[in-house]
């Protein structure tokens, strides 16, 4: 069997004004993905995702970098072929769209080779740890209303409504501005309900241990990405200085990106995305890695319903470290924000019980690509 074809798609779904929402970085008006489809010689193709928000990027390197090299090989040979486009760019890779690009190879080979051997991804990464996995809600954006502290705290007692036990805050619009918002939401959840934290990279250190220490008293299961990436030292003083969990790894790469995160304990949770990691062929060395210092793994999530179902499949196969009679359960993130790509990409629809989500069993990745969505959102050239 051999590659005869890749092609890459560049998507966008424009939000209408009532929907943009804003995060510490940026605020979002449209929802924007690059997918990446491999075809063979027997007529099997597969589809992956590449997470980002600079999807023309990720296409240039497929089409010009990757392909080349992918045109003519054995799709199964995974482990190979993901070192040999990763030694191709390492000299202006290694790290952002490069790796990106690369994991939407990787899950697409993964894809394929499922539904060759007619069984899910998560049986290829071996074996299946659960069959639904409990979801927490990724929402709580600032929106654009007079009042934001009681739009965010509606926002809550919906998720509260419908079962959940966790969600998300978005903050890193200032200190003062963070704390007030922190503390509503508490008071309208109630003390059970698990609060995390997400700035999204918007503080330095001594920021985020000030809003670290004046949150604790809100029970805040952990903080997210606090401060950028590049500040392990950052990332060992806070943690020594507050007593809320640090987590951190949505904007990291590959298993030589976690090694210091990982290794230093500079974090209490990484949180590695399958789609912009370098796939499940690097992922599974992360959480092997993750596994060995045992540090929690809760992958970061976000995109369209393709990487929604390619996660789903690596939370099938995420084992419990440590393990036990009654380990915490696994998560995933489930983005609530507006986004056509995630409702209408694929055929199917994923079934939930609750706060529940079912792992796919069709082979591959599980899900089927509606080519008149893809065509639908698809934009720039061929």
């Amino acid at each position: 069997m051999k590659i005869v074809d890749v092609k890459s798609y560049v998507l966008e779904s424009k939000l209408k004004p009532e929907q943009y929402f804003t995060w510490a970085q940026a605020k979002v008006t449209s929802r924007v993905e690059a997918l990446l489809e491999i075809f063979t010689d027997e007529g099997v193709s597969g589809i992956g995702e590449a997470f980002g928000f600079s999807p023309m990027a990720v296409k240039a390197c497929a089409d010009h970098s990757y392909k080349p090299l992918l045109l003519g090989e054995n799709p199964l040979d995974t482990n190979r072929l993901w070192d040999k486009l990763y030694t191709a760019t390492r000299m202006e890779g290694q790290k952002g769209v490069t790796v990106q690009a690369l994991s939407a190879v990787d899950i697409a080979l993964w894809d394929i080779k499922g539904k060759i051997f007619k069984t899910p991804v998560a049986n290829l990464l071996g074996g299946r740890y659960r069959e639904w996995v409990d979801t927490y809600p990724t929402g709580l954006y600032r929106k654009d209303v007079k009042n934001q502290t009681a739009a965010l705290v509606e926002e809550a007692r919906g998720y509260l409504d419908k079962g959940y036990r966790a969600m998300k805050l978005k903050i890193g619009f200032g200190l003062e501005d963070d704390l007030g918002k922190i503390a509503a939401i508490r008071k309208a959840i109630g003390p059970q309900i698990r609060l995390m934290l997400d700035a999204n990279c918007a503080y330095n250190a001594s920021e985020a241990i000030w809003l670290g220490q004046r949150a604790e008293k809100f029970d805040i299961f952990w903080l997210e990405e606090p401060i950028p990436p590049e500040d392990i030292q950052g990332h060992l003083e806070i943690k020594e200085k507050i007593k809320i969990m640090l987590a951190s790894g949505e904007s990291e790469f590959t298993r030589y990106g976690f090694r210091d995160l990982i290794s230093k304990r500079a974090v209490d949770i990484i949180q590695p995305d399958l789609c912009s990691v370098g796939g499940y062929s690097e992922m599974m060395k992360i959480i092997a890695l993750a596994s060995t210092w045992n540090i929690r793994c809760i992958p970061h999530v976000w995109g369209t319903a393709v990487g929604l179902a390619a996660n789903l499949q690596l939370q099938a196969a995420m084992p419990h470290f440590p393990t036990s009679l009654n380990p915490e359960q696994s998560l995933i993130e489930f983005d609530r924000t507006p986004n056509p790509l995630r409702e209408e990409l694929v055929e199917e629809r994923f079934e939930m019980d609750g706060t529940k989500m079912k792992i796919p069993e069709r082979p591959g990745l599980g899900v089927t690509l509606n080519r008149k969505a893809l065509e639908k959102y698809r934009i720039g050239h061929p």
